[in-house]
């Protein structure tokens, strides 16, 4: 059985028209334009882009740099947009939307330059020595303290275990 092949206008351009495509596509990106725009602006498919990414390495390396780039570009755009004169209640909650949105996408692009910073203090001593049980969560199990010992007399015993004489619960 035959696989139909995929037709595309890519493969009917000269190869210097599609490296021309995807120096402006990776130019566009840069400037901070998302890729949907891009693509659109050159009249090009997002799957001719993935396509690209995915076969040409060259291309992804530059797509990689260009993101970096373009989350840079956003970080630009949000101090323009935060420093824009707010008229009422609306513009500004727009405003906050608008930023909030680009600090998101940038956090995503570029976790390193952007993203939360998560910080490990591993001198300190670990808050418990040992393992720490939890209460039981249903009434049908007994309760075992800190000390793993079965605790009488709190919970009725009515998951039918056997409970041990006071003598040997360790107390």
């Amino acid at each position: 059985m035959d696989t139909p092949t995929r037709t595309t206008a890519q493969n009917h351009r000269a190869p210097t028209e599609v490296a021309a495509l995807k120096d402006e596509m990776i130019r566009l990106v840069s400037s901070g334009f998302t890729a949907t725009r891009a693509a659109k602006s050159l009249g090009l498919a997002l799957r001719t882009l993935n396509d690209w990414k995915h076969c040409d390495p060259t291309f992804a390396t530059a797509w990689r740099h260009a993101r970096i780039e373009q989350s840079l570009a956003l970080a630009d755009e949000i101090l323009d947009i935060s420093d824009e004169p707010v008229a009422d209640m609306a513009a500004a909650q727009r405003q906050r939307t608008r930023i909030d949105s680009r600090k998101w996408f940038c956090s995503k692009l570029a976790p390193k330059l952007f993203g939360d910073k998560i910080r490990l203090n591993v001198e300190t001593e670990p808050p418990t020595q040992g393992v720490v049980i939890l209460p039981a969560l249903d009434w049908d199990q007994p309760v075992i303290n800190a000390n793993a010992v079965c605790v009488v007399g709190e919970l009725p015993n009515r998951a039918g275990l056997p409970l041990l004489p006071r003598a040997t619960r360790g107390e």
